[in-house]
């Protein structure tokens, strides 16, 4: 098995969203506060993307409310806390199993058309029989949900394969 070097990290600092639609500042919070910032909720996440910001003239839209988060909202909440991060479409698996043992987090982005959902995960393991490994806000407890590679591929393929890397403050 090919692991996070973040995973302990991570999985102790798992928040649950509970049953809404917040897996994507959630997937924040847990990060921030498996990277260092202790003081990291997903609910309180959540609140700071309610309202849209402006990038000079224009209002830039970071969740639809009580609803999606856009994966530049994502992003902006861990700028806010100073991460480095990159967002990136058209990713491969190859990326990211390259990235798995790097000293990055990784999030990701699932979901299918029909019916319409998408979700937030975070990637902290490979395994050749269980296939693709996540910590998951919509589960109560932080421990490894596994997705065949075939599931897998096809409902990351459906959102475009974002890429959310989370560099950690050096």
């Amino acid at each position: 098995m090919i692991k996070s070097p973040h995973l302990k990290q991570l999985k102790s600092s798992h928040q649950y969203q509970g049953k809404t639609n917040n897996c994507g500042p959630y997937c924040a919070a847990i990060t921030a506060k498996a990277l260092g910032f202790n003081e990291a909720d997903g609910l309180k996440f959540t609140n700071t993307l309610s309202s849209f910001r402006w990038k000079g003239p224009l209002p830039v839209f970071q969740r639809v409310p009580n609803s999606a988060t856009m994966p530049w909202g994502t992003t902006y909440l861990l700028h806010l806390l100073k991460f480095k991060t990159r967002w990136k479409p058209f990713s491969s698996e190859k990326d990211l199993l390259a990235n798995l043992q790097t000293n990055t987090v990784q999030i990701i982005i699932i979901g299918k058309w029909r019916p319409l959902w998408a979700h937030y995960m975070i990637f902290v393991a490979y395994d050749a029989l269980k296939g693709f490994g996540f910590i998951d806000p919509a589960f109560k407890d932080g421990t490894i949900h596994w997705y065949p590679p075939v599931d897998f591929s096809r409902l990351w393929r459906n959102y475009g394969n974002i890429l959310i890397r989370v560099y950690p403050p050096a």
